[in-house]
């Protein structure tokens, strides 16, 4: 767009950038839901599942019994990606931080 001169494209670009780097910091430091990001995948995700013989995969769970196993399966989803040696570093580190409270992270420019 820039290089096309539409300003009024760059404008609507750059909005979108800042909107969904806000929805990323909540997805990745308060925890909301990825489904947005996983969707592409449904398929791969559906294969993955039956491999490991998955009946569902969430976030989280309020309870769970002692029937339940809980497999942390959220490596596997990011390798589906392809993800770069950097972007393993980067969600490892992501997933070693306390998730942050959705009104402190409200407060968080997109630039961060």
């Amino acid at each position: 767009a820039k290089a096309a001169g539409d300003a009024e494209k760059v404008k609507e670009l750059e909005a979108w950038g800042q909107e969904f780097q806000r929805q990323l910091h909540f997805q990745g430091f308060g925890r909301a839901p990825v489904d947005d990001l996983l969707a592409p995948l449904a398929a791969e995700i559906r294969a993955f599942a039956a491999s490991r013989h998955l009946a569902v995969i969430v976030m989280s769970c309020d309870y769970v019994s002692d029937e339940v196993e809980l497999v942390d399966v959220t490596d596997d989803l990011v390798k589906l990606y392809d993800p770069s040696p950097q972007t393993l570093k980067t969600v490892a580190e992501i997933r070693a931080v306390k998730p942050v409270a959705l009104t402190k992270l409200a407060d968080v420019p997109a630039t961060d």
